[in-house]
């Protein structure tokens, strides 16, 4: 596994690196053409079924925002050139929200400059962003009229899982809501007036066909610790937030994390959802085919109660007598 770094560099210059595993530890800078981004966010997978994990990447180059696709061939990473909505201080993740096998994209953040009301306010509605973009198949995506989101937010993070088990990438998304921010009193000191930072984070189920709704989680927007209140001015901005089953009980729960206005606080969520998926039916009809020095595999699809036939992946193992060895995961179109 290789390793993609995006942000500031020790003289907060825009920076955005790829390092090669040359395995014992060891990682060398590889040189590409990725373009250098500040205040970013980036993704990698496979959205074009070709065996090489692709990016997705969006940041600011200190000028201007930008949201890019680099399509990998064979190690070398090529802008697709498409026009996307250009976002910073937000996030990008690769998803497949319509069950159509293909990797579609969610992205948040700020797409223009907040504006100021009056000499203490600041408006955001008009500038964040939490959209989908859906992969139309050779190299376009689309903007995606997805509209069931309540919040867009600016300073985010996104993560994205089965929340509920039914098979269907769910998208959880924290930071400052898309409202805005007045503070009252002299030299900022007396108090906020706090609309901006009022919202909880948000856990978006999928309901097929490109189609999200708020599950309304009760995940608090702050918290008491000891003798600090963090919900004094409701301040739980610039979040980052995981998806990840924490407690091994096959559902994934929420980590966030971020700036609690008196302390930068980390907090566990556990999933009480009662989901139960099944495990996919057994793959039949295993053939092989040798040819030269390699061999090709065939199967019949299996079955899910949750996960369509083209969205399972498939485990390939090379075994002998002593050791079991993973080759490759894969997933496969029929």
């Amino acid at each position: 596994m290789d390793l993609l770094i995006t942000g500031a560099d020790s003289d907060s210059m825009p920076m955005t690196k790829l390092y090669r595993n040359d395995g014992d530890w060891l990682f060398s800078e590889s040189p590409s053409n990725i373009i250098n981004l500040i205040n970013s966010s980036v993704d990698c997978k496979d959205y074009n079924h070709d065996g090489f994990p692709d990016i997705i990447i969006e940041g600011d180059d200190g000028t201007n925002r930008v949201t890019k696709i680099y399509k990998n061939l064979n190690g070398e990473f090529i802008d697709i050139g498409r026009p996307f909505t250009n976002t910073n201080f937000g996030s990008v993740k690769w998803l497949d929200f319509d069950n159509d096998g293909e990797m579609d994209f969610v992205q948040s953040g700020l797409k223009g400059e907040p504006f100021h009301s009056g000499p203490t306010c600041i408006m955001y509605a008009e500038v964040t962003s939490l959209q989908f973009y859906h992969n139309d198949g050779n190299d376009a995506f689309s903007l995606s009229s997805e509209k069931t989101h309540s919040q867009a937010y600016g300073r985010s993070s996104i993560s994205v899982g089965d929340v509920d088990n039914d098979g269907g990438d769910d998208v959880a998304v924290s930071g400052t809501p898309g409202i805005g921010r007045c503070i009252v009193g002299i030299n900022w000191e007396v108090g906020y007036i706090d609309e901006m930072f009022m919202s909880s984070p948000r856990l978006y189920k999928n309901q097929g066909n490109g189609i999200f709704s708020d599950m309304e989680a009760d995940i608090p927007r702050c918290f008491t610790w000891g003798s600090h209140d963090y919900c004094v001015f409701g301040e739980f901005i610039s979040y980052s937030i995981k998806l990840g089953d924490f407690n091994n009980d096959g559902l994934l729960d929420i980590l966030r994390t971020g700036n609690g206005g008196y302390g930068f606080p980390s907090t566990l969520y556990i999933n009480k959802l009662p989901a139960i998926n099944n495990p996919p039916s057994i793959p039949t009809g295993l053939t092989t085919e040798i040819i030269s020095n390699g061999v090709t595999l065939s199967w019949n699809n299996s079955s899910d109660d949750h996960t369509s036939s083209n969205n399972l992946v498939y485990r390939i193992y090379l075994r002998d007598t002593a050791n079991m060895y993973q080759v490759s995961k894969v997933n496969l179109d029929f």
